[in-house]
């Protein structure tokens, strides 16, 4: 016996109701797949290093060890202090790209001022670190400053003749930033200065 008119639309009623049912729960599926999904790709992941020949180490996302701001600023008060005619321009090229925007629109001009002079007078600058470094760390969070202040000696020679040698301390600031393309590191200096 064939179903009657109202029978076969009460039948497609349930299969219609059926089918929502399952599409919607298809799309409640998919959305908390693509949301875990989304979340394993975001979240970074820790990376393994051998520091020594002796011990394993792991060195966690965003974690920077303080000995690695200590180098980093070493590594930029050497850069801009160590300069000659000659080297002048490549060392305020590697270090305007770790300062922060208002350090640099500030140093740009002090930079713009002093490099003329430098190549006209030939002037060079050597300096040499006496003892290891004093980090500071003030504030808290994202807003930390880390305050690093080097000692040594520095020789300013115009020509080959020394126009000066003397005891100096450096202190650089730097902050902790996202690391960029531009900025591996994630270090951003905010301040420097000679004491």
């Amino acid at each position: 016996m064939a179903k009657k008119y109202w029978e076969f639309w009460g039948d497609l009623y349930e299969r219609n109701i059926r089918l929502n049912i399952i599409i919607i729960f298809l799309i409640l599926l998919s959305a908390v797949l693509g949301y875990a999904l989304l979340k394993v790709t975001i979240r970074p992941t820790p990376i393994y290093y051998i520091p020594s020949q002796s011990v394993a180490g792991l060195a966690k996302p965003n974690d920077i060890p303080n000995s690695a701001i200590k180098a980093f600023g070493a590594y930029f008060i050497m850069n801009m202090a160590n300069i000659t005619p000659a080297t002048v321009d490549d060392a305020y090229t590697a270090i305007k790209k770790y300062m922060s925007p208002r350090l640099l629109s500030i140093s740009e001009a002090r930079m713009a001022k002093e490099l003329p002079r430098i190549k006209n007078d030939s002037i060079s600058s050597l300096f040499s670190i006496k003892e290891e470094g004093l980090l500071e760390i003030k504030g808290e969070g994202r807003k930390r400053i880390y305050r690093l202040t080097l000692k040594g000696e520095r020789v300013v020679y115009m020509g080959r003749e020394e126009l000066s040698k003397k005891d100096v301390a450096f202190s650089v600031e730097m902050q902790l930033v996202p690391p960029t393309e531009g900025n591996p590191y994630g270090i951003t200096v905010v301040n420097y200065e000679q004491i």
